[in-house]
């Protein structure tokens, strides 16, 4: 499983997240997971003891610590940058992620994450590749989940045997459960319950605040590599799948101007500034520009958030 550099082995370069992109997450994930990590997020940070101090407070549904870790280690491995590895790991001046978690409810954010993800996981892109635009709502996954699809996911044993490899079907299983924790599909009873895909109904696309869509153009931008974008090809990408990209529209516009420009026929959008780290400080300035910087948000119908030392000490009383 991806995990915190020095911890599985991976030792990331400076300025890179920690992820591993050959080693698949096992572990499902929620937003208000990620979420509750992100917001306890300091600049030149342990990590460390930013897993510490996410223990105490985030995902305490999961009875046990050791797999707890794990989660918030996965988490942190795909939206927390670093300098330095291993236990010497700190966080970086700027993050993305958790500007955004301080000023957005995770309900909010979802997309992005959930975007954020299926681009460092290469099943989970296969997957919406191959799923999403297939789909209607109410659509159980098992109608479009034929055995030639289920092969090429899992793959095959060596010598070209029927066996699936290592642990894809774990892989399998994590990412659909992540898709019905983040609300793209609803639980069914099913009779054959070895069977993942008939676990599950096929609820919807996610929809995408205005305000958030710039993240989603961030995750393309670091695949595609160019900050020229043609809105047909970048709605029709498979990283956007389980999006509604009807919402892409008002996303667009809202931020056009000051994260891009759009041409005349609205066609294409030039991104500017043209460097990614500008275009981050970009991101984060849109923040303060909308008067939200430095804003604390409840957390789920509690007081407003406190400093990360603060949130700890709570959650021991």
């Amino acid at each position: 499983m991806g995990a915190v550099a020095g911890w599985a082995g991976v030792a990331p370069r400076r300025g890179r997240s920690l992820t591993d992109e050959s080693t698949a997450p096992r572990l499902p994930l929620k937003p208000v997971w990620i979420h509750d990590l992100l917001i306890l997020w300091r600049r030149n940070q342990s990590v460390a003891l930013l897993l510490e101090r996410a223990g105490d407070y985030a995902a305490q549904e999961i009875r046990s610590a050791s797999v707890r870790r794990a989660v918030l280690a996965q988490i942190a491995a795909h939206f927390v940058e670093t300098r330095r590895h291993g236990k010497a790991a700190r966080t970086l001046p700027q993050n993305v992620w958790a500007g955004y978690s301080r000023n957005f409810p995770a309900a909010a954010l979802a997309p992005a994450y959930l975007v954020h993800l299926a681009a460092q996981w290469p099943l989970a892109l296969d997957l919406t590749a191959a799923l999403a635009g297939r789909l209607t709502p109410g659509q159980g996954l098992d109608q479009v989940f034929d055995e030639a699809l289920l092969a090429q996911l899992l793959g095959t044993g060596p010598g070209g045997s029927a066996e699936p490899d290592g642990g894809r079907p774990a892989e399998l299983d994590a990412w659909l459960r992540t898709l019905h924790y983040f609300g793209l599909l609803a639980a069914r009873r099913s009779a054959g319950v070895e069977a993942l895909a008939g676990r599950y109904v096929f609820a919807g696309r996610m929809a995408v605040p205005p305000p958030i869509f710039p993240l989603l153009v961030w995750t393309w931008w670091q695949r595609q590599g160019t900050p020229i974008v043609d809105l047909a090809d970048f709605a029709r990408s498979p990283l956007l799948g389980w999006m509604a990209a009807e919402d892409f529209a008002a996303g667009w516009t809202a931020a056009a101007g000051k994260l891009w420009t759009l041409d005349a026929s609205g066609c294409s959008a030039r991104l500017h500034p043209g460097d990614r780290a500008e275009f981050v400080r970009a991101l984060l300035n849109l923040l303060s520009t909308d008067g939200r910087r430095g804003r604390n948000l409840p957390r789920r119908g509690e007081p407003p958030e406190p400093p990360a030392e603060a949130a700890v000490r709570a959650s021991h009383s």
